[in-house]
């Protein structure tokens, strides 16, 4: 189940979409409609507050970069920001280390 701070993430971002729709690409789109569709996405990304990750935000200057690395992918966003962007992944569904001689209680 998300957190409330996921929830409340996810809830502002929606937001913040709905009320600034992305611009609408009329036919074959071309590498100037994509670049304006992920400029777009990515100043939309940025804006996102309060997220925790170490790599959305600069210790060092205190500068937040928000969801920006998941727009713009690990290479740019590293080039950009000099931090090192890593997928999150969800931990394993059971610990490997619990065998047949690990005590119950443990």
């Amino acid at each position: 189940m998300p957190s409330s701070s996921a929830k409340a993430a996810e809830a502002t971002s929606y937001d913040a979409v709905r009320a600034n729709p992305f611009t609408r690409i009329h036919g074959r789109p071309t590498r100037q409609d994509y670049e304006l569709l992920k400029k777009e996405a990515s100043d939309l990304a940025s804006e996102v507050d309060n997220i925790t990750f170490e790599w959305s935000r600069d210790i060092a200057t205190g500068e937040e970069y928000g969801l920006l690395a998941e727009i713009i992918g690990d290479v740019e966003y590293n080039h950009l920001t000099n931090l090192i962007w890593s997928q999150e992944r969800e931990p394993a569904t059971y610990d490997p280390a619990i065998t047949a001689a690990t005590a119950t209680h443990t």
